[in-house]
């Protein structure tokens, strides 16, 4: 048996040109996956994104439960990672502000954990939910965001 996490599994990684998506790319590969990589251009990408967020909005967490109760029985398992703002080459295009070391301190000065999304916080909690050792969880929304959405403001 390979000591490996994701040995005989297969992921296909959206955006694995660059940033986040190459991070997974990277350790799925490390962690024994076959991986299949896709990555669109810059406009292309902004089209996509835009339709895909007057589409589907916040429903991915709804699809996520839904498909985790539909595949359930066969064994199959759903999950989704929402991630905390990460410092990629779109933080300005998310933010509409100008990505330098100031505003990155002061973003993460609101962050409970006081520090800023890294690739590898991604990395890990994927390979967490796509190796055996979350083998029985399924139809989970898992924030990585240094405990954002439990401040109470």
């Amino acid at each position: 048996m390979s000591d490996k996490k994701l040995a005989g599994q297969v992921a296909l990684i959206t955006g694995a040109g660059g940033g986040f998506g190459e991070s997974f790319a990277r350790r799925f590969v490390g962690e024994g996956a076959q991986v299949v990589i896709a990555e669109i251009n810059t406009s292309a990408g902004k089209r996509v994104e835009q339709d895909l967020k007057s589409t589907y909005g916040d429903n991915i967490l709804f699809i996520t439960e839904g498909l985790a109760s539909e595949y359930g029985p066969d064994g199959i398992r759903v999950n989704s990672i929402c991630p905390l703002l990460g410092y990629t080459g779109l933080t300005e295009t998310f933010t509409g502000v100008k990505d330098t070391p100031e505003f990155r301190a002061k973003f993460a000065a609101t962050i409970p954990m006081r520090r800023g999304l890294e690739h590898d916080d991604l990395a890990n909690a994927a390979v967490y939910l796509c190796s055996s050792d979350s083998s029985f969880v399924t139809g989970v929304n898992l924030p990585v965001d240094g405990g954002s959405t439990t401040v109470v403001d």
